[in-house]
Parts: structure tokens; sequence; C-alpha cells
């Protein structure tokens, strides 16, 4: 018997970076029906979401990808912004 670590733990659901944000656009384009509509990033299972291209329904709209982003087995968490191009961060995997 040993001892189990904080790190051993996250070890078993821990996905990278690019698997989470492949799987959260999948989901929101799905979702909106407009393929190419948004721009995602995620860095350290955060993800940042952008539409960059029809009429965004604020608040419905905002709440609908947190929801969404609740699914995506992983992801700690959402920021959307407002319209236009998400800046790319060091590390960060972008759309």
């Amino acid at each position: 018997m040993g001892i189990v670590s904080r790190r051993d733990l996250l070890r078993t659901v821990a996905r990278p970076d690019d698997q989470l944000r492949a799987e959260l656009l999948w989901l929101i384009e799905s979702y909106d029906g407009n393929l190419d509509g948004w721009d995602v990033a995620v860095s350290d299972g955060v993800a940042t979401a952008r539409r960059t291209h029809g009429i965004p329904e604020t608040e419905s709209e905002e709440g609908a990808l947190h929801t969404l982003a609740r699914t995506v087995r992983g992801l700690a968490g959402v920021r959307v912004l407002p319209a236009g191009p998400v800046a790319a961060k060091r590390g960060a995997t972008t759309c």
C-alpha cells in the first residue's frame, strides 16, 4: 500500500487542452448550427469562447455555453467573450 497524491488522482481525469477544445467546439457548433462561427481557445483546462460572426443572444447564449462546458470531462471552466477573435495566449490552442 502506498500514498496516493493529488497529482495521481488528477492524472486520471486530466485531458490535453487540444482534446478539450475540440470537444467543446463540436458541442457549441452542434448547438448553434453555425460551423466556423466560434473561436475557442483552451489553456490549462479553462476555455475561452467568442462568436466570430452571427448575432449573439447574450444571456441565453452564455448560459448555454456554460451548460455545454460542464459536460466536457476535464474542462475546469469557460469564459464567454464579446464577439470578435480570441487573442492567442501562450500555450493556448486556438482555431
